[in-house]
């Protein structure tokens, strides 16, 4: 049964508020509803679907949407547990809300919801939450009920129009001489059927100290096959993997999201180097491989993010990345707070 967020408020009559339904239409409507609510993070409705897919079974979730009578969905929330943290009582809150609808009550209204709703079936000690630091608004609305600031990751661009290859010749003559080759994944794939272990094994190995909210619970392959590697916006194409030209071993990666259609911007997934291959300039030959890649292919710019203290962020500045923004991961003591 539809709930009546109206309660007397004749701004929000004939709207209702209900649970998310998993199938085309809604995740075509929460694809707009993003997109209009966070458009530096576009999305599209085959990638909702994947999110929403590849999430496991067993981590629980409580999904609310309010729709107007033409159908659109004019906000969103969603209260489950952080699979991600290895926590069954860490809970993760995501939430938006239409520009044109801010300012009304309706983050409140479902905010209360879907945490009602968990707090009636679930024990949870500890709330997560992401923002941009140019989301004022929303950070307002998150400190005011309790969260504080747990990481920053300044975000970072590269306008492609001002690149200079130079920036990055002494990093891949570095790796070069040390016998690193720099391939797109999407050659080797042919000739080597176990690619996607090979990629779990190093992904696993550089993602042991990328600062994160959570310590690193580990992703079975089964996992990291279904997401990353199965996302729609997984492509070979715009991924480089660093090997060892002795040993054919793989020593680290770095790659882009599959943009959107007509986008002229593409966003990095992550870099990483195994940890004994560090300081020998294979982060910079992998950087400098895609950023050339990208300008030949034609975008105009390359959107990245990384933990205040993280080498890698020096590094993007030395290759002329500048800030923009931050994201910024909040995190709430339920029990200190409530």
């Amino acid at each position: 049964m539809a709930e009546d967020p109206a309660a007397g408020t004749s701004s929000l009559r004939g709207c209702k508020l209900r649970p998310f339904v998993p199938d085309l239409p809604d995740w075509e409507a929460l694809a707009r509803l993003h997109n209009r609510a966070q458009p530096e993070e576009l999305t599209t409705a085959e990638q909702q679907a994947h999110v929403h897919r590849s999430t496991p079974a067993d981590s629980w979730w409580v999904e609310r949407v309010l729709e107007c009578p033409n159908g659109h969905l004019i906000g969103y929330a969603t209260l489950g547990q952080a699979f991600w943290s290895g926590r069954p009582d860490v809970f993760h809150l995501h939430m938006m809300v239409d520009p044109d609808w801010r300012n009304l009550g309706l983050g409140t209204l479902l905010y209360d919801r879907v945490w009602t709703l968990a707090a009636a079936t679930h024990r949870f000690t500890k709330v997560t939450a992401r923002t941009l630091e140019s989301r004022p608004a929303a950070l307002h609305f998150l400190c005011k009920r309790g969260f504080e600031v747990a990481m920053r990751e300044p975000v970072s661009s590269l306008d492609l129009g001002t690149w200079d290859p130079a920036r990055g010749q002494a990093g891949l003559a570095k790796a070069a001489a040390q016998g690193i080759v720099i391939h797109n994944l999407q050659n080797l794939i042919p000739n080597m059927p176990d690619w996607q272990t090979r990629y779990w094994h190093m992904d696993a190995a550089i993602r042991q100290d990328i600062p994160s909210l959570h310590p690193d619970p580990g992703t079975s392959l089964e996992e990291f096959v279904r997401h990353p590697l199965g996302s729609p916006r997984f492509s070979p194409d715009l991924r480089w993997i660093a090997i060892e030209e002795a040993t054919g071993s793989w020593i680290g990666v770095t790659g882009f999201w599959k943009p959107a259609p007509e986008a002229y911007r593409l966003e990095t997934h992550v870099t990483g180097v195994r940890p004994t291959w560090r300081r020998h300039g294979v982060a910079t030959a992998l950087k400098t491989t895609a950023i050339n890649a990208a300008v030949a292919m034609g975008f105009r710019q390359i959107e990245t993010f990384n933990e205040e203290d993280n080498p890698m962020l020096q590094l993007n500045w030395a290759l002329g990345f500048r800030s923009t923004t931050a994201r910024v991961s909040m995190s709430l003591d339920v029990a200190r707070s409530h």
